[in-house]
């Protein structure tokens, strides 16, 4: 306050000097309690630009430096490009699409999507680490990201200072630190003034306010953060589950300790003063504390439903499976529509409360309720169908989550593997002899499913080599995790080396120019009388579709716009004129002119399906025209475009090889045969068609599809109780009928290759369309016992499971658990509502134990229901149950026991307990080469051919989808996440759908 400008006879008046009056108001104020608290807030304020420029300093360092090191990198890739004689060329995925072509093996292509590079990455540091080829790593977790930095100080608290403390509401409130109590063993308690009340709080229920920095903040920090609710805003304690990274849009995901998860930015959050070492003990729930520490011992890899808007789920709710809807996904959330009461809510989709997740607990806790008890082996326990619903994928964050297993060195006396990492082979060596495997546990081996699976007979490829010159060298590749080892077990032959750059063309087809009209007349034999070789396999080795062409067929397209949009048809015109429309069209065709060297596979009517469409490698350094040496009716080439290793000497077979102690009855006397003459078109008179549409009795429901089984020589969907085909017992004709598919053997052109970072695979030369067959899994057939001897000495990476009695009974068990989903009439699941049943997983589902227990999740609605929160505050349960504080309960299912237990199928056959095993590491034929894949293009089934045993089915492969020449061909291995344990087994397939872990 200003005195100075006063009159001077105010000092008579007042009795006192000015100076003395401006003393006496500056002290008065100095006093005063709001002067005080702003000058504090004042200096706090300066502290904090102080520190945000600090920040800005080392962000800026930091950004410099990173450029700086992209910069170094990007010379070290040209530089290593150049050495290598490789060309560097950046090229985006728009002009990949447009091009349409195939990529040159001298361009290594690098995608600017996180989620690649993260894999790719992954991969690239599981190879390095690893001194010798290994698939499993060890499920360690990597403690640097769930532990603060060691040099890391903590804040000074000092009395006076504006603090953040937790009352006995559970929810943090402001308040200032008056004094601060040691209590011994360098523990201090703070007693912390509030508004109303003063409490003495322990290091960990006090918080300081202010934002935390990035630098102090990891996954499993203890933080203080907001919970909003429409405009009302409380704070509550939690611990960080996720750093900010693209995938979030640079969010916090907060755990918080009563169950509830939400994403938070940084201005929202308040650290813990003095947060206990192990940050999960400081929440008081059981269940919320296991939990915790399960999530941060794991971490980074975590279970999380992998969801798509629109997909249908079960969703839990009070005790009880309701069938929901996704309506949205944000990042680790997803926002659950339930359609009984139109009621949404934000989960988290690592929660129990989510059908997956809760059958993959349910599945864990069973399978080590059965170890302990010494009932099952410990090894993957694949099923036979995967659910077409959502699958629980397994999210690394970013970073590699586990390190692989240090092998020993190999030494010339004891010499040692680790299954399934695939590495690139070495050149073979003279001498070389196989080397045993090497494994901890004789009983933990990874098998894959056999539910759809086949058996197949011996060979070699001694067929010629033909060693192709390039002019420029090749580039580099990497391994990823999840492939095969692939052994060289003996020399492979000197190649021919040929003067050659590119491998032999096959002759283009040129459709004739001249028109065929049709007269009016009754289709016969003579029809195709001009175009009916003297030879039935006149042109052997060809693409099976381009077939009907070569014999004067037609395939044409057109075009139809409707309501400003375009279909497209195609329509087949026979050799005498006929126009055929339609599959029933063209299958009475055949008949009709008794056309036994055109069959009704070899025609397609997708107008995407192009028939005349071949792939050609681009340049071959190593090419083989037939690695069966005859043994398929279609030659099967083998082409390396990245280095000259030859693949490996494996024998090559296509019929089934039974080992010691395995016996198949062939028999025809055991067989059932039908007595069709109309090539089995008539599924009501056909025998063998009535087996296969009476087996489908065994799904869900016990109803009998009456369209099972191939149409039109084509499956469209995996039949998971199996196909029955014709067989020698029947007296249809095996040319012209049409329920002989896969006894056919190989019929499309395929090309074993060498891939870029998965070892050797398969990709087919021409188009395939939906549902067409394409190959076997043929190799030995061993016993269980025998299996496991074998697998020790030899390794078990190409072991296949023929567990089909296994699938279709677990198939059935899953649908009648879900009888007892729901005590209440009118509550839970109602399938009438559902406008997307194939996208529910109704398979493999118990839900009818519920009982108290600690060892569990749960979590509680102790505030209101979410609904429809804006972006980036949603509020999540993390897993357990609604609004009682109820335990939701997985416990191993079978509980029961006694006299009602159903008898295991398998058991009819002499006491048998275990599944037969398809082993192709030594011989077998080309489904052994067949990658994984989260995203597959076949699916695996089981048919039945020269025997109805159960035990033994064909396992064949069938396009899952429309395939273009030159792509991969993959399946799903279908293994069991955490079948074997201790092991971790990384998937690194590149699908957009990847699970992220085999096992």
């Amino acid at each position: 306050m200003e005195v100075d400008g006063w009159d001077p006879s105010l000092e008579e008046e007042l009795g006192i000097s000015l100076d003395e009056l401006k003393k006496w108001i500056e002290e008065a104020v100095e006093k005063s309690e709001i002067v005080q608290k702003k000058k504090a807030q004042l200096t706090e304020l300066k502290e904090w630009v102080e520190q945000k420029e600090e920040e800005e300093a080392k962000t800026e360092m930091l950004l410099s430096d990173a450029n700086q090191s992209i910069l170094e990198c990007e010379k070290l890739v040209k530089a290593t490009y150049h050495r290598n004689g490789l060309v560097y060329r950046e090229s985006s995925s728009e002009d990949e699409g447009c091009g349409g072509g195939v990529l040159s093996s001298e361009v290594i292509e690098i995608d600017d999507d996180d989620d690649d590079d993260v894999i790719a990455v992954g991969c690239c540091k599981s190879r390095i680490q690893s001194s010798a080829p290994a698939v499993f790593v060890s499920q360690v977790p990597s403690q640097s990201m769930t532990q603060p930095k060691p040099n890391m100080t903590e804040d000074e608290l000092r009395v006076g200072m504006s603090i953040l403390g937790k009352k006995r509401t559970k929810t943090w409130h402001r308040g200032t630190l008056v004094a601060i109590s040691p209590v011994g063993n360098g523990i201090f308690k703070y007693k912390v003034k509030f508004d109303k009340g003063k409490s003495l709080l322990s290091g960990n229920h006090v918080a300081f306010d202010y934002n935390p920095t990035l630098e102090i903040l990891y996954v499993g920090a203890r933080v203080v953060a907001k919970y909003k609710d429409g405009n009302l805003v409380w704070l509550y304690a939690g611990i960080v589950a996720e750093m900010p990274n693209n995938k979030n849009r640079m969010r916090f995901l907060i755990f918080f300790d009563d169950g509830y998860a939400s994403y938070v930015t940084l201005p929202e959050l308040y650290p813990i003063c003095r947060p206990l070492k192990c940050t999960w003990e400081d929440i008081e729930d059981a269940s919320c504390r296991d939990f915790i520490e399960e999530y941060i011992t794991a971490y980074p890899s975590r279970p999380m439903v992998l969801l798509k808007v629109g997909q249908i789920i079960k969703t839990e709710w009070e005790g009880t499976w309701w069938k929901s809807k996704v309506e949205e996904v944000d990042g680790s959330l997803v926002k659950i529509l339930f359609l009984d009461d139109k009621r949404s809510e934000w989960i988290y989709r690592g929660s129990t409360r989510l059908e997956p997740m809760f059958n993959l607990k349910m599945t864990t806790a069973n399978t080590q309720e059965k170890k302990l008890a010494g009932q099952q082996r410990t090894r993957p326990n694949m099923g036979a169908l995967r659910s077409k619903g959502p699958v629980v994928q397994y999210t690394s964050d970013g970073h590699v989550g586990a390190s692989p297993v240090k092998t020993p060195q190999s030494s010339p006396s004891q010499p040692s593997q680790t299954p399934q990492l695939q590495q690139r082979p070495p050149p073979p060596q003279p001498q070389q002899t196989p080397q045993p495997l090497r494994v901890d546990n004789k009983h933990q081996m990874a098998k894959k499913s056999t539910s759809p699976f086949v058996p197949g007979v011996g060979g070699t490829h001694a067929s010629k080599v033909i060693m192709l010159t390039a002019q420029t060298t090749v580039t580099p590749t990497f391994t990823q995790t999840y492939q095969r080892q692939l052994p060289t077990l003996a020399p492979a032959p000197p190649p021919i080396t040929h003067a050659l750059t590119t491998i032999p063309p096959q002759p283009a087809y040129r459709a004739p120019t001249d028109r065929i009209f049709y007269l009016t007349h009754t289709c016969q034999p003579a029809c195709l009388n001009r175009v009916r070789p003297a030879k039935p396999d006149t042109h052997r080795g060809k693409n099976p579709l381009l077939t009907p062409l070569l014999y004067d067929f037609r395939r044409m397209t057109g075009r139809r716009k409707v309501n400003r949009k375009m279909s497209f048809h195609v329509i087949y015109k026979a050799p005498c004129g006929l126009c055929l429309r339609n599959m029933a069209e063209i299958q009475h065709y055949l008949f009709q002119t008794r056309c036994d060297f055109i069959f009704l596979e070899m025609f397609c009517l997708d107008p995407y399906v192009l028939v005349d469409r071949p792939f050609q490698p681009q340049r071959p350094i190593y090419y083989i025209p037939d690695i069966t040496g005859g043994k398929e009716d279609i030659p099967l080439s083998c082409v390396n475009e990245i280095d000259s290793t030859p693949p490996p000497d494996v024998a090559y077979s296509k019929e089934r090889i039974p080992e010691d102690g395995v016996y198949i009855n062939t028999s025809a006397d055991f067989l059932v045969g039908c007595e069709c003459t109309d090539g089995c078109r008539d599924k009501s008179k056909c025998s063998c068609h009535q087996l296969t549409l009476q087996a489908t009795g065994c799904t869900p429901g016990a109803q009998i599809n009456p369209n099972a089984g191939y149409l039109h020589k084509r499956l469209e969907e995996c039949l998971p109780t199996g196909i029955y085909e014709c067989n020698k017992r029947c007296k249809c004709c095996s040319q012209m009928c049409t329920n002989r598919l896969v006894q056919h053997g190989l019929q499309v052109r395929l090309q074993l290759f060498k891939t870029q970072n998965k070892g050797w695979g398969i990709r087919c030369l021409d188009d395939v369309a939906k549902g067409s067959f394409v190959c076997i899994y043929a190799g030995k057939i061993l016993t269980d016992d025998f299996a496991d001897k074998e697998g020790l000495e030899m390794g078990d990476e190409y072991f296949a499971n023929l567990d089909h009695i296994e699938s279709v009974e677990n198939f059935k068990e899953g649908y009648e658990s879900e009888a007892h989903c729901s005590d209440s009439e009118g509550s839970g699941v109602d399938d009438s509502k559902s406008e997307d049943e194939s996208d529910s997983s109704d398979d493999t589902f118990v839900k009818e134990n519920y009982y108290t227990s600690s060892s569990v999740w749960r979590s509680y609605t102790t505030r209101g229901q979410v609904k429809g929160n804006k972006e980036g505050e949603q509020v999540a349960p993390l897993g357990g149950v609604s609004q009682r504080k109820t335990l939701l309960v997985f416990s191993p299912p079978g509980g029961g026991g006694g006299e009602n237990t159903p008898k295991n199928t398998r058991l009819f056959f002499d006491g048998e307990e275990s599944c037969y095993i398809i082993d192709a590491k030594l011989e077998g034929n080309l489904g052994r080469y067949l990658n994984h894949s989260c995203s597959p293009n076949l699916f695996v089934q089981n048919v039945f051919v020269d025997t109805h045993d159960l035990r033994f089915p064909w396992v064949a492969f069938f396009a899952s989808k429309r395939i273009r020449a030159g792509t991969e061909l993959t399946w799903d291995y279908n293994y069991e996440v955490g079948s074997v344990e201790g092991k971790v087994l990384l998937c690194c397939c590149g699908s957009t759908e990847c699970r992220g872990r085999l096992l």
